[in-house]
């Protein structure tokens, strides 16, 4: 019995001295967290001042009212109506006198005739016409000549003959107007018009400058027998 009893208070003794340890490490650890908070964040443990809110109050705006127009009342006025003037003059303006016509005299003026005796008229311009070269020129040359088509009527026929025509060989060489002069038979005459309007010619000259010049040409028409 002795023994028992010295084991429990030896137990109970142990129990303080737990509690005691415990507290004494939960009031060493709270300590160290409050250094801590307080060192990092200092700002959480000041307390903030308090800040002032107004309120205001709304007032929805007024809404306008429409009036109506006022109305305009004409008075009549009493009595007789008041007489209008009237615009037209009462007196008449006096008629104005006619102007005179001005006169106009007319004076004879005697010129000196002038002497026309020394004055030449200028020369007509020569007219830019075709001319026949004489001595004194060199005449149109035949350089392309294009043999006309025999008409296939004047083949049937046995028609054959010639067309004598004026041509204007051009400056340039080429064939102007063509004029039929004679012909043995008239069926003859398109074939040799259309063949002359293709011949092209070395254009003839007078004193070395090239002109229009006129020359005659004629067209054979000949069957092989």
């Amino acid at each position: 019995m002795p023994e028992l009893h010295v084991w429990q208070e030896i137990r109970r003794n142990d129990r303080q001295t737990l509690l005691f340890g415990a507290l004494i490490s939960a009031c060493f650890h709270f300590v160290i967290l409050h250094i801590h908070v307080s060192q990092a964040q200092p700002h959480l443990l000041r307390r903030s001042s308090p800040k002032a809110v107004r309120i205001y109050r709304y007032t929805p705006p007024r809404q306008a009212v429409s009036r109506p127009p006022p109305k305009v009342v004409l008075k009549k006025r009493s009595g007789p109506p008041r007489p209008i003037p009237d615009p037209s003059p009462t007196t008449p303006e006096p008629p104005r006198a006619p102007r005179a016509a001005p006169e106009f005299i007319a004076e004879a003026i005697s010129l000196p005739e002038p002497d026309l005796s020394g004055f030449q008229p200028p020369a007509p311009p020569e007219p830019n016409l075709p001319k026949r070269i004489g001595p004194d020129g060199i005449q149109p040359q035949i350089i392309r000549q294009i043999e006309p088509v025999y008409p296939v009527t004047a083949i049937r026929a046995r028609i054959d003959g010639y067309v004598i025509l004026e041509v204007v060989v051009r400056k340039d060489g080429t064939v102007g107007r063509i004029k039929v002069l004679s012909s043995k038979h008239a069926i003859l005459e398109n074939a040799a018009l259309e063949a002359v309007r293709k011949w092209r010619f070395q254009p003839g000259s007078i004193r070395g400058e090239p002109v229009d010049a006129l020359m005659s040409l004629t067209v054979t028409f000949t069957l092989n027998r």
